[in-house]
């Protein structure tokens, strides 16, 4: 993934040229699939179907990671408090038989007692959620998703990374043209912190050519503690000082690597896994074995996506300590407002 983010983006030099030009042509039979997708549902508007209850999507319009499973836990906390019942509808990409999908896993650990579907089918999955009690459907990575419709459609996007290098799948990340952005109600800036104000307002700027009225709303990652692998809560100030090794399975490991050395802690190594990758037997054995060649690390450092899925006997006996980052949305200035103000147009507080 690392390589293949350097030839994308330029980064590989002159000898990645050819591989850039096939990636290219690629996209363009990718663009031309999503065009024409996309004008079915612009023309024929009876193909989406409305739900019995409302409907809130966050989305991102990039493949990897945006920062959007800390946002649709803050919605679903947010539409507790106000008493309602409810559900986050995935697709469950790469769940397994026995095992929800990290996403869902990792929302079902934060928000509590919450209905969780995952279908790739987001139709069927939200009657499903429905049919369990949920009286409003928030939809995790939906935006491209139209044959469902939302009341609030809300776009994440990374400031660090935050047009795909400006290229579709595969020659960049845009898993569609910037003209989509058209259909944003609502868009979210993740990570505004690691940026300038400067570059704030050039990725603002280029939005506003494609969408002139969605509210921009600005918002950063804050880790707010660490978890073990058994649930036990400890302070962010354990990592200061301490040396360690990363590991985790996420679309965006260089921001996690990040975030682990601004708590102060000093990484030895980092195992950068595929997006949703299975931790089984032989990821356990590569880390064990890049712990005994750093025999002064101290902990293994992951994020909390990849922790819900190291419940198991085999991880319970690393030969390290193995704690999470965890991590809360934090939306900066008047952006919680606005956001609140937009949910609650749709999602009035029940009368007890």
């Amino acid at each position: 993934m690392e390589l293949y983010r350097r030839i994308i983006s330029g980064e590989a030099g002159p000898w990645a040229a050819p591989l850039r030009a096939g990636l290219w042509a690629a996209s363009c039979i990718y663009r031309l699939v999503v065009d024409l997708r996309n004008q079915r549902y612009d023309s024929i508007p009876d193909r989406i179907r409305r739900l019995p209850v409302p409907v809130l999507s966050v989305g991102n319009i990039t493949a990897g990671g945006t920062g959007k499973t800390p946002l649709v836990i803050e919605l679903a906390r947010r539409l507790q408090q106000r008493s309602r019942q409810p559900a986050v509808v995935s697709r469950g990409y790469k769940s397994q038989a026995n095992q929800a999908a990290d996403e869902l896993l990792l929302v079902r650990r934060r928000a509590g007692d919450l209905i969780t579907v995952a279908d790739p089918d987001r139709v069927a999955g939200g009657l499903k959620a429905v049919e369990q009690g949920a009286d409003v459907i928030v939809l995790d990575d939906a935006f491209q998703h139209r044959r469902i419709h939302r009341d609030l459609d809300i776009v994440v996007i990374d400031a660090t990374c935050p047009f795909g290098y400006h290229h579709l799948l595969p020659r960049g990340l845009l898993r569609e043209p910037l003209a989509g952005l058209a259909r944003a109600d609502l868009i979210v800036l993740s990570r505004t912190d690691a940026v300038s104000a400067e570059r704030i307002e050039a990725i603002a700027s280029i939005i506003r050519r494609y969408n002139t009225e969605a509210p921009i709303l600005h918002s950063r990652h804050h880790p707010t503690h660490l978890s073990a692998l058994d649930g036990a809560r400890m302070e962010l100030a354990m990592l200061q000082a301490r040396q360690v090794v990363c590991v985790s399975g996420i679309g965006n490991p260089q921001a996690f690597v990040r975030t682990v050395e601004l708590l102060g802690a000093v990484p030895l190594a980092s195992l950068h896994l595929p997006d949703h990758a299975r931790y089984d037997a032989g990821v356990w054995n590569s880390l064990a074995r890049m712990v005994q060649r750093f025999p002064h690390a101290e902990c293994l450092v992951t994020t909390e996506k990849d922790l819900v899925k190291l419940d198991s006997e085999r991880w319970k006996s690393f030969p390290l300590p193995i704690v999470a980052v965890v991590i809360d949305i934090n939306l900066t200035g008047s952006s919680d407002t606005i956001l609140q103000t937009a949910v609650d147009r749709l999602i009035c507080p029940r009368q007890e």
